[in-house]
């Protein structure tokens, strides 16, 4: 029913009245509904409220998650500063790398091919392949 009037049983309160559906899939069905939209027994709007309780539980939960996500920004900023301003190539290929087997096989392709490195046909896995293509 795509009717805003809310479906209720037969008799229920003194608006209810008997509606027949003209759209849709139940087209053609006889049902009850209240005949005013601003019913006080079927159009009362409920917000549920957690218990004190509940809303303590949410509060650590946040506090836990905010502090291992500021712990994690910490650690990461304390790396950064004692990493160097540009990486050697074996860190770099190392960084490539993992980065690499990391992507999925349709963005190995697409890397294939944005850098011109052959594509062979073979058994080898494309995280193999690619990097024994490369220039």
């Amino acid at each position: 029913m795509k009717d805003s009037n809310r479906t209720v049983k037969k008799a229920e309160c003194p608006q209810t009245k008997q509606r027949l559906s003209i759209d849709g899939t139940d087209a053609g069905r006889c049902y009850t509904s209240a005949a005013m939209k601003q019913c006080s027994v079927h159009a009362r709007v409920t917000h549920y409220e957690p218990s004190p309780k509940e809303r303590a539980a949410r509060a650590k939960s946040t506090a836990r998650r905010t502090h291992r996500e500021l712990t994690r920004v910490r650690i990461l900023n304390a790396i950064r500063k004692k990493l160097p301003g540009a990486l050697a190539r074996p860190d770099l290929e190392m960084a490539a790398l993992d980065y690499f087997r990391r992507l999925g096989h349709d963005n190995h392709r697409r890397l294939c091919r944005v850098y011109g490195w052959e594509e062979k046909k073979t058994k080898t896995s494309w995280v193999a392949m690619a990097w024994t293509t490369r220039p």
